[in-house]
């Protein structure tokens, strides 16, 4: 039997209204912790991938050093073992100038040795090692001459491309006789005469700053 009375119906519906209000609020207050949860575990993967990705350049940048730095100085040991070997013989491609033995300047170096050159051929040749900064990146090379005199004055020499990335190259001799000072100098002229030593310095540049490779090499007099 219908309850027709208005009142009654009234109060159903107010009652039926404010289950439908507080369901609707309640479902509306879940949505916004979801909301809320999903931006919290976004913030929190967004630090975590940012710490990741800055642990990665940190190590990039590690190795990169250590790969650059290895390079260096496998480079100046090599270097640094052939210039050691230098003989105290006259630099005959030069043609009529003064025979000197060595000459050097703060940024190459020119010797007499017994190097390895071509298909590991061990031969008396002229040596000179320097840096070409007009290049992109700059190159360290060895031009090497034979060592006889030049036919019409001049003599061609193979050049050899040893390295690119070393920003500078520097060399420094080491003067003085037995008993005396020894002294560093930029430049070595002197003749008949070898230094005491040499030291070859290279430097380069990666993302992390400068690195060095510094090596002394031990002459016989």
């Amino acid at each position: 039997m219908t309850d027709r009375n208005p009142r009654v119906r009234s109060s159903h519906d107010r009652r039926r209204r404010g289950k439908i209000a507080r369901k609707a609020s309640s479902q509306a207050g879940f949505t916004l912790i979801e909301m809320l949860v999903v931006l919290v575990l976004t913030a929190l993967m967004s630090a975590m991938m940012l710490g990741t990705i800055r642990q990665m350049q940190h190590w990039r940048h590690v190795e990169q050093r250590a790969l650059r730095q290895a390079e260096l100085d496998t480079l100046a040991d090599f270097m640094a073992a052939e210039i050691g070997g230098a003989l105290n013989l006259p630099l005959l491609h030069r043609g009529g100038e003064d025979p000197v033995s060595l000459v050097g300047s703060s940024d190459r170096v020119t010797f007499v040795a017994v190097l390895r050159t071509g298909f590991d051929i061990r031969r008396l040749v002229e040596a000179q090692y320097s840096l070409n900064g007009s290049a992109t990146p700059p190159i360290v090379s060895r031009l090497v001459w034979q060592h006889r005199p030049p036919v019409n004055d001049s003599m061609s020499a193979q050049a050899e491309e040893l390295y690119r990335g070393a920003e500078t190259i520097r060399f420094r001799y080491l003067a003085g006789k037995e008993g005396e000072p020894r002294v560093w100098q930029d430049s070595w002229r002197a003749s008949g005469q070898l230094p005491v030593a040499v030291q070859v310095e290279l430097q380069s540049r990666v993302e992390s700053g400068l690195i060095l490779a510094r090596r002394v090499a031990i002459l016989a007099q």
